[in-house]
């Protein structure tokens, strides 16, 4: 094991021989009209709760910030979907073993945690599967209660806390919304806001050009709302 100082360490880092070890994250700011880290994250990196404390620590060792908050943009919202979701047909969930253990105050843990304790395997994950049986009477599907009721409890949780997300390794939802027989399929961990950007393989390790790609969509999402979803050609 190395001994070594911030300085020592990061040029260790930064030698050829050892940059296949690193895993860089990749971020990008936008200062108007109020500083905005936009923050490479996916499930080989690190936690999104571990990103925030770095910037949080970073801002009040530097004196630049009172606080620090930390949101996944998502393409479904999850606050306006536990509002409008009317029916659901089929639930996949897998909750992290070290959540589990600990979730004695979260409710639609707790079949879970009882599942877990009485067949002693250290991961669990349960799959759902709701009739979709047609009401002659209104031509529309019943409604399944139970599984709705256990959906919005999912929902609610969520909401509650966004960093909730990294506790579940899987969550699907097969459901209907108000005022709609479209059956939708939704996988809460692919649901992230989307851009595609084309860089150069060769301009993907110079730092400025890869920054000014990213930097440039980023300005776009944040004043249209927009992303970008086909590649250059």
């Amino acid at each position: 094991m190395l001994d070594l100082s911030q300085t020592d360490l990061i040029k260790e880092i930064e030698k050829p021989g050892n940059k296949e070890f690193v895993e860089i994250t990749n971020y990008s700011i936008s200062f108007e009209p109020k500083p905005i880290i936009m923050v490479e994250f996916n499930s080989s990196g690190p936690r999104l709760s571990d990103i925030e404390y770095y910037f949080r620590q970073i801002a009040k060792n530097e004196h630049i910030a009172k606080s620090v908050g930390t949101s996944l943009h998502l393409s479904v919202d999850i606050k306006k979907l536990n509002t409008d979701i009317a029916n659901v047909f089929g639930i996949v969930v897998k909750v992290k073993a070290n959540e589990i253990s600990k979730s004695g105050d979260v409710n639609w843990h707790e079949g879970l945690k009882k599942l877990k304790d009485d067949v002693g395997y250290r991961d669990v994950r349960l799959e759902f599967s709701y009739p979709r049986v047609k009401e002659v009477s209104v031509g529309t599907l019943r409604k399944n209660v139970f599984g709705l009721k256990f959906a919005r409890n999912i929902l609610d949780w969520l909401n509650g806390n966004p960093n909730n997300i990294e506790s579940i390794d899987d969550l699907k939802m097969t459901y209907q919304v108000n005022g709609s027989e479209e059956i939708v399929d939704l996988d809460f961990i692919k649901n992230k806001t989307t851009s595609i950007i084309s860089i150069p393989a060769d301009n993907a390790i110079q730092r400025r050009e890869f920054n000014f790609e990213v930097g440039t969509e980023f300005n776009k999402y944040l004043s249209t709302g927009k992303t970008t979803l086909e590649p250059k050609q």
